[in-house]
């Protein structure tokens, strides 16, 4: 039985609830009229995924943190001429690739353009060196995007030679995440290879999927189940929201910039083979594990028992509608581990488990409007909630096109379609965390990034931090029921080393020297020290 139902209403009771239903009508009448003008203006709401990265876009201006980029060098013939046609294509298809992002009555909202034409950027690079052709690729990446007035996609060309092309692919992460990043380098090398064979197919229907998303979220979030999906996520982030806090070399600064940096590692085939029987074996996903082995690192490297971790999810792909759109999808996660109580890494991984599964259940609760619900002290220099980004990228399921998303630090060539292609790595500029741990995975082998906000670590403090990580992973992999309590930051080698060095105290002493001809020969020496 309700208690409410059978307490007697005062007259200042229904007062005050008849002002809250009055307020509550004008913000409804207030949105509907904004909503009203938005359509008449030809706008749509962003999405709450999108309003995030507007907001940060809008506060800091000219940052280039979110640009997301493809580049790879072609070494066999492409026509330029071709791959822009193909390109328009795809952006009359996707709506998303000729939207621009604007304020309307105080309300981020989406501008969907009837055309965008495309322009493709050529840059006579014969005679250049390739310093100075990697140099200029660099800079064109980091150049910031107008989302107001201008596309959210550029395209170069460098033409270094009749042999060697390096195409970029610049786009601003408010319309593509990483998934879309994929399915959009698929379809245009397809379709680059029927144009080259006559046989390309002009699709005449527009893809409004990424509106119907938006709508979608609204509905969710403004109905019973956004109440549900709020009071869990509430519940997760119960009391002190704990800020982490790394070993670092510089004070963090008043306002980030969020500059930031990276350190490409590739898991040997034996530990990538290990992690997955492991994972199996213990019924859990390779991602389950990761971030649980990444969540036992910080609370040994932080010694702090209250641990949340940020995780990327393509949480508006659920609907099977939107599986394979364009757009961002991505919604963060905070994924909170407890380690009051002492256990091994299988007994915390059982527990762990089912905390990640719950977290993936109500995953379509928009990160941007928790943070809003928590109303947590404005901090302009640390992220809410979480300062650390954990990010695992499975693309076993996404077929040949994986190796040109693959970390490739050594530019191994690779063929596709009737194409010779060498990905080449982009400078990382994303430094809004702390670290972010990115992990790829595309069946074969796990290349894994350590990402680092310059502003905060030198390069030398991540790569220790990266050691002591990589040590955990191989310590719980071969002891996974050590005590977590027990679990060594240093591999045997460094141990073994410490130990010697520390341990070896001996010293040949002159027995033919008395007490006092030692203290009178360290006087001689020094002797303006003070005695005692």
């Amino acid at each position: 039985m309700n208690p409410i139902q059978n307490k007697p209403l005062h007259t200042k009771d229904i007062g005050s609830r008849s002002e809250f239903l009055r307020e509550d009508k004008s913000e409804l009448i207030k949105r509907l009229l904004a909503e009203k003008r938005m359509r008449e203006n030809g706008l749509q709401r962003m999405s709450y995924n999108q309003e995030s990265l507007w907001i940060i876009n809008q506060t800091f201006e000219g940052n280039t943190a979110y640009n997301v980029g493809f580049a790879v060098k072609i070494t066999s013939k492409f026509d330029v001429e071709v791959f822009r046609k193909v390109f328009q294509e795809k952006v009359d298809f996707h709506q998303i690739l000729r939207t621009n992002f604007v304020i309307q009555d105080d309300v981020p909202c989406q501008k969907i353009n009837t055309h965008q034409e495309v322009i493709i950027h050529q840059i006579e690079a014969s005679g250049w060196t390739r310093e100075d052709v990697y140099k200029s690729l660099k800079l064109t990446y980091q150049l910031p995007f107008d989302l107001e007035n201008e596309p959210v996609f550029r395209i170069h060309v460098f033409k270094v030679n009749d042999d060697e092309t390096i195409l970029l692919l610049n786009f601003h992460h408010i319309a593509v995440d990483a998934y879309s990043l994929v399915l959009l380098v698929q379809e245009i090398l397809e379709s680059y290879d029927s144009f080259e064979n006559f046989t390309l197919f002009r699709n005449s229907q527009v893809d409004e999927s990424y509106i119907n998303f938006v709508k979608k979220q609204q509905q969710i979030i403004l109905g019973e189940e956004g109440k549900k999906l709020k009071k869990y996520w509430q519940n997760q982030l119960l009391g002190e929201i704990p800020t982490l806090n790394l070993p670092n070399d510089q004070q963090r600064p008043a306002l980030p910039s969020l500059f930031g940096n990276k350190i490409t590692f590739e898991l040997n085939r034996g530990l990538y083979l290990s992690l997955k029987a492991f994972s199996k074996a213990n019924n859990c996903t390779l991602y389950t594990t990761l971030l649980s082995i990444f969540q036992v690192f910080l609370y040994r490297i932080s010694g702090q028992d209250d641990i949340i971790v940020g995780s990327p999810v393509s949480s508006g792909r659920l609907n099977a509608n939107f599986s394979k759109s364009i757009g961002h999808f991505v919604n963060l996660l905070p994924m909170r581990a407890d380690f009051t109580e002492s256990k091994d890494f299988v007994g915390f991984l059982k527990t762990n488990k089912e905390t990640i599964l719950s977290a993936f259940q109500h995953q379509e609760y928009p990160f941007l409007q928790l943070v809003k619900d928590l109303d947590l002290p404005r901090n302009t220099n640390v992220s809410p909630v979480f300062q650390v980004l954990f990010n695992y990228l499975n693309l076993e399921g996404v077929g040949e096109i994986k190796k040109l998303f693959m970390p490739n630090p050594n530019e191994e060539a690779y063929s596709y379609k009737n194409l010779t292609l060498i990905p080449l790595d982009l400078p990382q500029l994303e430094g809004q965390y702390d670290t972010s741990l990115e992990l790829c995975d595309d069946g074969e082998k796990m290349v894994g990034l350590w990402k680092y906000n310059t502003q905060l670590f030198s390069h030398e403090r991540a790569e220790q931090l990266l050691s002591y990580f990589q040590n955990i992973l191989n310590e719980i992999v071969e002891n996974p029921t050590n005590n977590i309590d027990d679990l060594s930051l240093l591999n045997p080698e460094t141990q073994l080393k410490l130990l010697s060095h520390h341990c070896h105290t001996f010293r040949d002493y002159s027995f033919a020297s008395t007490l006092v001809s030692m203290f009178e020969r360290s006087v001689a020496c020094h002797p303006t020290s003070i005695a005692l």
